[in-house]
């Protein structure tokens, strides 16, 4: 189950487009020769452009300016995974071995989770077995932690847990993969909820990811823009996360005066709830709340108001949209 509690800011993204998954611009990618991939980049959050180019010669450097989800981009052709550019030769003829997923993670720039993966004594399984799908936050994402999860990482036993919470024992890659889907994670079988959107963004426990689909020696790597926190909801229902927060607590009535509570907790539906604050909720003329926090039909119709039947992660939101909330359409 899944619930919205708060809007935030979006989430910037940037995708990769493979030659071998999609072919949408195979005509500009065929007059760079053979196995070229465009790399789609999108400022990252201090304003400079974020990008985790393959080593090699680039096969062109020209900045070709795009529009993805509203934001400023800029395409970049690349040897595609598992090539090399050679010396003379057009496009990318030489093949290039793969590394097991540490050694991809550490590629692509995740120094930080690599460094993580060493000090607490997981480096040799993950590189030695699998196959494993880690989902590798940015350095920046670890720099933006914030003070509960920065604490847990301090902890030897909490940063294992967070850090094999990264980890799903299975090769996973995203276009075989269906929306809205729980994934077991190597903590104690803790899940991980994968879903893609119309806006081509996918995420992880709605948690953008970055660049996807790396493919390893042992298993699969996508990059991501957030530390992934296992205490977060894991264990809890969508209406313990609204009661035990003391700014939902008119809403939390609400579910009670409606007797909706129930419903909700053992619902096997996965569901977003659009939930006013306290300080929200405060605004409406007093005389209006309260017939509402005193009727039962009428708090039942607010709260289903609120409950949108998908799983809608906010930094997938990149323009106005129309979404129906049972029988109300409401944008």
């Amino acid at each position: 189950m899944i619930v919205t509690i708060v809007l935030t800011s979006l989430m910037l993204t940037y995708d990769v487009v493979y030659g071998n998954y999609h072919h949408n611009r195979n005509t500009t990618l065929h007059k760079y020769g053979p196995n070229v991939c465009a790399v789609e980049e999108i400022s990252s959050s201090n304003g400079g452009m974020t990008s985790h180019r393959e080593r090699g010669w680039p096969i062109d450097d020209r900045q070709q300016q795009h529009r993805t989800c509203g934001q400023n981009t800029i395409v970049r052709y690349e040897c595609c995974l598992g090539f090399k550019s050679m010396y003379g030769c057009p496009g990318c003829t030489g093949v290039k071995p793969a590394r097991n997923v540490m050694e991809t993670a550490q590629e692509l720039g995740a120094h930080e989770f690599v460094r993580y993966i060493r000090q607490h004594d997981l480096y040799d399984s993950l590189t030695s077995g699998g196959p494993y799908t880690i989902f590798v936050p940015t350095d920046e994402a670890f720099s933006k932690m914030d003070n509960a999860l920065r604490s847990a990482m301090e902890s030897y036993e909490s940063a294992i847990e967070i850090l094999r919470y990264h980890v799903v024992p299975s090769r996973i890659v995203t276009q075989n993969v269906s929306s809205d889907v729980l994934l077991n994670t190597l903590n104690d079988g803790l899940q991980l909820r994968f879903n893609k959107y119309s806006t081509k963004i996918e995420t992880i426990n709605c948690v953008t990811i970055m660049r996807k689909n790396r493919i390893a020696q042992n298993g699969v790597v996508h990059l991501i823009n957030s530390v992934l926190s296992p205490y977060s909801y894991s264990n809890r229902n969508l209406v313990q996360i609204i009661n035990q927060n003391q700014d939902l607590s008119i809403f939390s009535k609400m579910l009670e005066v409606s007797r909706m509570h129930q419903s909700l907790k053992e619902t096997f539906q996965t569901l977003t709830v659009m939930v006013p604050t306290d300080m929200a909720l405060q605004r409406l003329p007093q005389n209006q709340l309260r017939r509402i926090l005193n009727d039962e039909t009428l708090s039942k119709a607010f709260v289903l108001k609120h409950i949108l039947p998908t799983p809608v992660c906010l930094n997938a939101v990149t323009e106005e949209q129309y979404v129906r909330v049972w029988r109300t359409t409401i944008t």
